[in-house]
């Protein structure tokens, strides 16, 4: 950024480096007409007129070791005596020493790290994914770089950027929107694969989960159980992974026999609170603001955490489940087995999930061809329908 402050120009710099899970923040302001140079690091404020920049070679000479033995104690490449890694760190504090990590990564023709964007961090859906990608990356030397934007099409143009500018070797995204015209630059210079979407025009390679068989057999033992006014409470369906899943649900119900399908879609705003929170409000008000009658007996949701929300809501409006309202979710998170009555949902396989996204991106990384992935989904019933 530049600008003008009192006809003085300035520049800032902001770098944001996320290494082996350390987070640096440097903010460097440069006056032309001042040889003035303040560094700010995490609250930490140096000014001394002329600051030296420190080099690996001074905290060397300091401790009195060769500067490959500097190297190996910080970046833990070599066994090195105990007592010779406390001067090296001595020096290193003393110094206040910064490895510079971004020379590092450009002089590397891979920086062995991997994006991994997600709508949210909090979602236990996406947690239980990640944590089996991150392990199988671990195995093969990569550390995983972890962000979110919150269901926001703005930010998550924002940190693919970030992305790039630290140098990642691949991206893997979950869902995104408003997003192509960027997708086509991030696929000519680094891979790129999709979860939860295609993009056939871009062919970027993605992993989804098949959603017609399993909502057309939902939907049909659902009728067998007694059921008739069946809803489809889903978070925004700006996601295609959405979208195609409401489809499926249509079809399913004009095979059943609906003529009308779509009057029982209840759609969420969850970009501006948790998605439990939200789920739980638009229940209470629509519980409140409608007689039994006029309301669905069934509500098929986008996710257990949705589902979660709903009973939430029933149950505190003096309702039974499943008596009064089923309820059916979307993932089997761990919970839906501990909550009472226990969640009937659809299975999505989060460690296959994890497992085949890693296999994609190592694949990528060797220029090899990959084709996209479906993987099947599953009922689980339980007690809540």
């Amino acid at each position: 950024m530049e600008f003008y402050k009192n006809n003085t120009f300035y520049k800032e710099v902001l770098v944001v480096l996320t290494i082996e899970q350390l987070n640096f923040i440097l903010i460097v302001k440069l006056e032309k007409k001042s040889s003035k140079i303040e560094f700010k690091e995490e609250g930490v404020y140096m000014e001394d007129g002329k600051p030296k920049k420190i080099t690996i070679r001074e905290v060397a000479n300091l401790s009195g070791v060769a500067i490959g033995t500097v190297s190996h104690v910080m970046n833990g490449t070599a066994a090195i005596s105990e007592l010779t890694s406390q001067k090296v760190w001595d020096a290193v504090e003393e110094l206040q020493y910064t490895p510079n990590y971004i020379a590092q990564l450009l002089r590397k023709k891979h920086s062995k790290i991997i994006g991994c964007l997600v709508p949210e961090l909090n979602n236990p859906f996406y947690s239980g994914i990640l944590s089996i990608f991150i392990g199988c990356a671990a195995t093969e030397g990569y550390k995983v770089l972890l962000l979110d934007y919150q269901n926001n099409s703005k930010k998550e143009l924002e940190e693919l950027q970030q992305m790039v500018d630290q140098k990642v070797d691949a991206v893997v995204l979950f869902h995104g929107f408003d997003d192509v015209e960027m997708l086509k630059k991030l696929k000519e210079q680094i891979p790129v694969i999709l979860i939860g979407r295609e993009e056939p025009l871009l062919q970027i390679p993605s992993i989804r989960f098949e959603h017609k068989d399993v909502m057309e057999q939902l939907i049909r033992q659902l009728h067998c159980m007694g059921y008739q006014k069946i809803a489809f409470l889903t978070e925004s369906l700006q996601f295609q992974d959405l979208k195609d899943r409401y489809h499926c649900f249509l079809e399913a119900m004009y095979h059943c026999g609906h003529h009308h399908p779509e009057k029982y879609l209840l759609e969420l705003d969850t970009t501006t609170k948790n998605t439990f929170e939200t789920s739980y409000q638009f229940c209470k008000n629509l519980l409140i603001s409608h007689l039994k009658k006029e309301l669905p007996d069934a509500f098929i949701t986008s996710s257990d955490i949705v589902a979660v929300g709903a009973m939430h809501a029933i149950q505190q409006a003096g309702y039974q489940i499943p008596d009064d309202f089923g309820i059916v979710g979307c993932e089997n998170l761990s919970m839906c087995s501990y909550i009472s009555p226990t969640l009937t949902t659809i299975e999505q396989n989060k460690a296959e999930l994890g497992v085949q996204a890693w296999n994609m991106v190592l694949h990528a990384l060797n220029n090899e061809q990959i084709p996209s992935v479906v993987l099947q989904s599953k009922l689980i019933f339980r007690e809540s329908c």
